[in-house]
């Protein structure tokens, strides 16, 4: 099997911009809501975001964000329009490369082209995030190779778990050095989410010769579906909800940001407050 070489630091850009792609073993696991929602927080937390809707046949992330668009993938990969001429602006920090579902096929020698006119052009972005097709594409070994980390979403379904298996086990066929993490969505409550880390990793050490770590959790959220009918960021719906808490604490650890600082509880001469530090924290 041939290995796909793709050099993910060039001179050209050696610190910026970050290439994240959100890859999935099947649809329906909510990929694309994931990858929308996480540029939302990536950019309201201060960096210059692109995101990139690389399914070109069913790309729904201009949808998503409510915002329409002339142009996008199709024309910037032709040369047609600059990467400027080719995005929408959703916010200040955040902007959208859209695929608009263009009838073209992204083959091996697009998807390399793409990564290197990003590595080149796209230099006044701190973050990339590139929402994939489901599945194996003929584009997905390049962008995932072309990419600094790639976020594996697997839902509590068997079918998930088994796509998502054999997506990584394929991934990781070409090159063992691809930066390859679980993101699991849609979980009940910690428990389920556990046990499904749990046989995931044992599955890839077993069959697959490989280790993958968990980059996080986001649990089942209704502020998702609500967000998703109202073509809104789920933060835009309850900023305070479980997935947007989540989210933020993920692209934090993801880019190495600062965590907000703990608010100081007001203290009353009249009473004495329990103050003992929680035994269990749990981390997503």
């Amino acid at each position: 099997m041939n290995r796909i070489r793709i050099d993910r630091q060039p001179e050209v850009s050696r610190r910026k911009p970050t290439l994240l792609s959100i890859l999935s073993g099947k649809g329906g696991v909510g990929k694309t809501v994931i990858a929308y929602n996480l540029a939302e927080r990536t950019s309201a937390l201060g960096l210059s975001t692109l995101l990139i809707d690389v399914d070109v046949t069913c790309g729904n992330l201009h949808i998503l964000a409510n915002v329409g668009t002339d142009v996008g993938l199709f024309e910037y990969l032709q040369g047609e329009k600059t990467l400027a001429e080719s995005v929408i602006t959703v916010s200040p920090k955040l902007s959208l490369l859209s695929s608009r579902g263009d009838m073209f096929e992204l083959d091996e020698a697009l998807s390399m082209k793409l990564i290197t006119k990003l590595r080149n052009e796209a230099i006044a972005y701190d973050v990339i995030i590139l929402d994939h097709p489901s599945g194996r594409s003929k584009a997905t070994p390049i962008l995932a190779y072309g990419s600094d980390l790639n976020l594996l979403t697997v839902i509590p379904e068997l079918t998930s778990i088994s796509d998502a298996y054999g997506l990584f086990r394929h991934l990781m066929a070409h090159d063992a050095s691809l930066d390859c993490q679980l993101l699991i969505n849609r979980a009940q409550d910690m428990e389920e989410a556990d046990f499904l880390k749990k046989r995931f990793i044992a599955m890839c050490e077993q069959f697959a010769s490989h280790t993958i770590t968990c980059a996080g959790v986001l649990l089942e959220d209704k502020a998702i579906r609500r967000s998703v009918a109202a073509q809104r960021a789920a933060s835009q719906i309850n900023s305070q909800s479980k997935v947007v808490q989540s989210l933020t604490r993920l692209v934090r650890r993801l880019f190495s940001l600062p965590t907000e600082p703990k608010v100081r509880r007001a203290t009353f001469p009249e009473q004495r407050i329990n103050e003992t530090v929680a035994t269990a924290d749990i981390r997503e």
